[in-house]
């Protein structure tokens, strides 16, 4: 199954487009441009600072995010990420329960 994704670089670079061979724990994966067409680009997981699933590559340049988690109820579990760079991300990562 090919999934879109947006991946960042540790050196600040950014890619858009569809990938069928990542997981996590790989070592790399394929990238097939989101422009259309072009060559596949081979990413290295150990060069990655981000990766994310997305729905669509346009983005809204207009939305300001709100400090923190804000007020939105969401299912999940809320997480913080603080990149090696000082980047801050809050989010949702699913919530499983408790595995015994």
């Amino acid at each position: 199954m090919e999934s879109k994704i947006v991946a960042h670089t540790l050196e600040g670079q950014i890619y858009k487009g569809v990938t069928g061979d990542f997981a996590p724990g790989c070592e790399s994966f394929h990238l097939l441009p989101a422009e259309g067409g072009g060559i596949p680009r081979r990413l290295q997981a150990d060069n990655l600072k981000a990766l994310f699933y997305v729905r669509d590559f346009l983005g809204n340049r207009e939305y300001n995010p709100p400090p923190g988690f804000g007020t939105a109820k969401a299912p999940g579990r809320r997480c913080v990420v603080t990149f090696e760079d000082g980047e801050v991300i809050f989010g949702l990562t699913p919530d499983h329960g408790e595995h015994k």
